[in-house]
């Protein structure tokens, strides 16, 4: 099924879906045309949270019967019970927030029942990603497979989100710029029409040189894989690895976004390379650390600077 665009008229938007469906075959729908091209992961973490919104509310109800003040009660009695953490919290407004919105933008509702849901506030913490050993050990255990290495080298540098990765074409590439820097730049699109340019290290570079070199040309993309196909590879190795960590490709994402900000690049450098809407969500997901953290920062530039300091007076 695919999704009409916002711009049509309601009514033939409302052709898509079958006459008032009930709220739970709205749900599968939503999740079916959404998550399509997610990570197995973000679908199975969203279908967690609305199948149990439609049970509490009512998974047989006709979509168009919902009322405002029923999806405001369901999300109070959550926020009254004690034994849903505040993450859990978050996941459930934010879930049942963008289900609706999108009903809304597909005509199937006039409004959004879920608008007068405030997300909760979540205590500030810093994503870290996949931990640098199993970065190690990814790059190891593929570098005999041409297109996994090129796949995983990319991953590993780019910052890409999976479906960006998936949908990379050879001519988003220009390989043989005679201008180095160029070279190393690709053009992705993510987020439905969003395209945004990602960089390559240097052995993302030369290792995408020597799968491209091998690569079937009948391949419609660069690894001729969907964005399950690429989660499918990650899997089989972790698997192989037996990997207790994360490992999923956004967890490569966080990694890098966390990498770059402590090893000094600007936040606003970090935000556009990784296609943020602002500094804000940056800051949200990477610019918050712990005390040891915060302490070894610290030192690093004053005990430097003290040094130096204490030697310029001794030489006095």
């Amino acid at each position: 099924m695919t999704m009409p665009s916002v711009g049509r008229d309601t009514e033939q938007r409302r052709r898509t879906f079958p006459p008032s469906p009930s709220l739970l075959r709205a749900v599968m729908t939503y999740l079916d045309v959404v998550y399509a091209d997610k990570s197995p992961e973000t679908k199975k973490w969203h279908t967690s949270k609305l199948t149990v919104m439609a049970s509490e509310i009512g998974a047989d109800r006709d979509l168009a019967t919902i009322q405002d003040f029923e999806v405001l009660t369901w999300y109070a009695l959550k926020a009254n019970d004690r034994t849903i953490s505040r993450d859990t919290l978050h996941g459930y407004a934010r879930s049942a927030k963008k289900f609706f919105k999108w009903l809304e933008t597909v005509g199937m509702i006039e409004s959004s029942p879920a608008q007068g849901i405030d997300l909760p506030r979540l205590p500030k913490r810093g994503k870290r990603g996949i931990a640098e050993v199993d970065v190690q050990a990814f790059l190891r255990i593929s570098a005999g497979h041409r297109r996994n290495y090129s796949i995983i080298t990319f991953l590993e540098c780019s910052g890409c989100r999976l479906a960006g990765m998936a949908n990379l074409r050879p001519e988003d590439l220009d390989m043989s710029n005679p201008d180095r820097r160029l070279r190393k730049r690709a053009f992705v699109i993510e987020k439905g029409d969003q395209e945004r340019v990602v960089f390559m290290s240097k052995r993302a570079y030369f290792s995408m040189r020597r799968w491209l070199d091998v690569r079937p040309a009948s391949m419609d993309t660069v690894w001729g894989l969907a964005p399950r196909g690429i989660y499918e590879v990650l899997r089989r190795y972790a698997s192989k690895l037996d990997l207790q960590g994360k490992w999923s490709p956004h967890e490569w994402r966080h990694r890098a976004g966390r990498r770059w900000i402590t090893q000094g690049m600007h936040l606003s450098h970090v935000s556009q390379i990784l296609g943020h809407s602002s500094t804000y969500v940056t800051d949200q997901f990477y610019g918050q650390f712990n005390v040891d953290e915060l302490q070894e920062a610290y030192e690093g530039i004053v005990e430097v600077t003290d040094i130096a300091q204490v030697q310029g007076t001794d030489k006095g």
